[in-house]
This record gives C-alpha cells, structure tokens and sequence, in this order.
C-alpha cells in the first residue's frame, strides 16, 4: 500500500486502475488495500512484529471492517479485536 501511495504522489501512475493492472489484481482489490497506507503507526510496529490480534488479518483490515482514517479511531478499533 505505501508503495502504491508513493506511485500516486510521484504520479507514475494515474489511477488505481493502473496498479491493478501493473499488480495483476482488480481495482476493488487495490482500492480495498491502499487504504493501508494510512494506517496507524502505533499499528503498524506489533503488525510486523507479528504481535497483531488474533482476529487482525488483511481480510479482516480489507473487507470485513470499514477502516477509519483518523488513528485514534483505528487504535480503538484494534483494541476490539483483541
């Protein structure tokens, strides 16, 4: 997600609709995930450290919640999962 946010900004890319095409996915996959580029840094640590909850998946993160922006929002959010 950060990688396709950085494509955005440098405009390499025009649309999401050319991530899908240069990723091989479809754009709903590719809206879904660069969301995750805006996701809380006080998440992201126990994310790659492998210390995210049980119920935190990229399923879970992608389609089954509706991810706030604001990061005190996703942190309360998180702790729900646990």
């Amino acid at each position: 997600a950060y990688l396709w946010w950085q494509w955005i900004k440098a405009g390499e890319v025009q649309s999401l609709q050319e991530i899908a095409e240069r990723e091989g996915l479809d754009k709903p996959q590719v809206t879904r995930r660069v969301r995750l580029a805006f996701l809380s840094p006080n998440l992201i640590g126990p994310i790659l450290d492998g210390l995210q909850p049980a119920g935190l998946s990229l399923k879970t993160l992608t389609r089954e919640i509706d991810l706030p922006l604001d990061w005190a929002d996703q942190e309360e959010l998180f702790t729900s999962l646990t």
